[in-house]
């Protein structure tokens, strides 16, 4: 059921509101599938699940162009709907948009409301000593507003630009590297096995044909070598395999070779949204 309610979702909002409710139900085996079906790295999925985290899945950068800090704010609050905290910063940081710097701050496409909020969070988990730590999520800090709000227009002055490119970058490779094809590895061991098998079968009968040649050669017992050759071509034409009664000591060298190769062939035939409870 899970699964088909992540197929229903259309934006990263909706991603995050759903994995609030599974992060408050305790599920963490389906939270982890929704954190990997959008690029969200392992450190950030525990973070999350821990509580220092209040989104899931980042955003992103802004993607439209604004005339007014004012008016992207209000749009990243109205898209966020978190009433409880999102909208409550995003008025604070409404009414410090009278200041010309401040609302430079707040234009910078890689700054965002979102972000703002993960801010705060990572700062006030910061404030918990390691046996609250330790609590996981059932563990909470309180913090005055005047600190929060204060941390919030810290977050528009921080040039921390360079640090997101390379957590993106790591984050793209962490979700190339859990979808990389995997190689069959015993498939390959197999087929190792049996080249040398017939390499070491292939070794041995020309060990053993060696001698033949030079016995044929000296004319030694020429009348059966003939008679038991005519035989061996015969058997090893219709079945690439020589009958019992057929020695390869018998026949020559390369005829030898090229029987036994036909015998071992023939025989080679794969996640509403809400802070952590």
């Amino acid at each position: 059921m899970a699964k088909s309610i992540f197929e229903k979702m259309e934006n990263i909002h909706e991603v995050n509101r759903m994995a609030a409710e599974l992060r408050r139900l305790g599920m963490r085996g389906k939270l982890k599938e929704l954190a990997g079906k959008n690029q969200v790295m392992d450190e950030d999925f525990e973070a999350f699940f821990l509580g220092k985290r209040y989104f899931l899945v980042d955003a992103g950068e802004t993607r439209k162009t604004y005339d007014t800090a004012r008016a992207k704010l209000m749009d990243e609050m109205l898209a966020l709907n978190d009433p409880l905290f999102g909208n409550v910063i995003c008025g604070y940081l409404l009414r410090c948009c009278v200041e010309p710097e401040f609302q430079e701050s707040v234009l910078q496409a890689h700054k965002t409301l979102q972000r703002c909020i993960e801010y705060v969070m990572e700062q006030a988990y910061g404030l918990l000593d390691e046996n609250q730590k330790e609590a996981r999520r059932n563990t909470a800090v309180a913090v005055v507003s005047d600190q929060v709000f204060q941390w919030a227009k810290n977050y528009y002055t921080l040039d921390d630009k360079a640090a997101l490119d390379k957590k993106w970058k790591k984050a793209e490779k962490e979700f190339l590297d859990r979808n990389k094809p995997k190689e069959n590895r015993a498939t390959g061991r197999g087929t190792s096995k049996k080249k040398t098998s017939k390499t070491s079968k292939t070794s041995k009968t020309s060990k053993k044909s060696s001698g033949t040649g030079d016995s044929v050669k000296s004319g030694a017992s020429s009348g059966p070598a003939v008679l038991d050759k005519s035989l061996a071509q015969k058997t090893a034409t219709s079945n690439n395999r020589l009958p019992e009664n057929i020695q390869t000591e018998d026949l020559p060298l390369a005829e030898s070779q090229a029987a036994q190769k036909g015998q071992i062939e023939g025989q080679v035939s794969m996640f509403g949204m809400g802070p952590a409870a």
